[in-house]
Parts: C-alpha cells; structure tokens; sequence
C-alpha cells in the first residue's frame, strides 16, 4: 500500500513533503499492524471497514442540529475495542461553513 518510489516532482521541497507523507503513514500503518494482526487484519482492511463510520445530522425542534454517530458493524467495533477506542454519542454541531475548494484568480491572463 505504501511505497517510497520515483515521483515526477520538479521541486526538492515537493520531494521532501513526498517523504515526509510516506514517513508518517508508516508511523500510522505500522502500530495498526501490530494491534490488528491477532484479529487477522490487514491496515487496508481495517482503514476501509474505519472510513464506512459516519455521522449524521440529527434535526431537533427549534432548529437544533446534532451530528449522532451510529453504532458501527459487528466487525468495526470488534476493532475499535481492539485499538481501546469508544465512540461519542453525539457531537456539538456548529453552523461553520467551510471551504475547501481553492480560489480561481478572478481575472486570468490570456495566453
């Protein structure tokens, strides 16, 4: 899954965040390794079965929101219980917008 291998990069300083990048998910893939391999799990599988949790938006009376998080699968919680990890029930929900999308210069030079 992780590999430090040639990228077409121009700058160092590209290069340089490449590695840094690859360092830290082995830093990440390599204690989920070892806590998962006596559930005979792989870091893939336990990061896609981690990335099926989600939460949802919960509408209240008078206009009060909260994010709920359900109850994961059977499996995700074997793991979660594994890493030593217990899910909140709910979560404050603020009304912050945010945006992630990078702003386009208004006004372009014409080639």
């Amino acid at each position: 899954m992780l590999e430090l291998r040639g990228i077409c990069v121009r700058k160092a300083a590209r290069t340089r965040a490449h590695v840094l990048v690859i360092l830290l998910a082995y830093l990440l893939a390599y204690p989920l390794r070892r806590l998962w391999h006596a559930v005979e799990l792989t870091v893939e599988e336990g990061i896609a079965e981690l990335a099926a949790m989600c939460a949802i938006e919960l509408l209240l009376p008078n206009q009060i929101s909260c994010q709920v998080i359900p109850a994961p699968r059977p499996l995700g919680q074997r793991w979660l219980d594994k890493a030593g990890i217990t899910l909140p029930d709910a979560i404050p929900h603020a009304e912050i917008t945010v945006v992630t999308r990078k702003k386009l210069v208004s006004q372009r030079k014409s080639i």
